[in-house]
């Protein structure tokens, strides 16, 4: 709960800045059922098998935070949608290295 809350923050976020908290599964919740659920979860990011579900996503109007994991090192990882209005035609050396 602490690294969630600490993400958001990271961000300039807060918890009325979230719009879900789902899983792959479907399951869905709501804040107060979520920190509830969370607060007990106790795990080392830095260590051993991951804990926390990876299809976990808090999600805002633009943004959202997935879980990842990388050899038992699991933690958030922030995305956004890019800003369209700078966007500009590709071409496809674009997509080469």
């Amino acid at each position: 709960m602490k690294e969630t809350e600490g993400k958001l923050r990271s961000r300039g976020l807060v918890w009325d800045d979230v719009k879900i908290i789902k899983t792959d599964s479907g399951a869905g919740f709501n804040i107060e059922d979520f920190k509830e659920f969370a607060k007990d979860i106790n795990y080392d990011s830095g260590f051993g098998t991951p804990v926390i579900s990876d299809s976990l996503i808090i999600a805002g109007d633009t943004w959202w935070f997935e879980r990842v994991d990388y050899d038992g090192l699991e933690g958030w990882r922030f995305r956004s949608m890019p800003d369209l209005d700078i966007l500009v035609k590709g071409k496809k050396k674009d997509l080469l290295y």
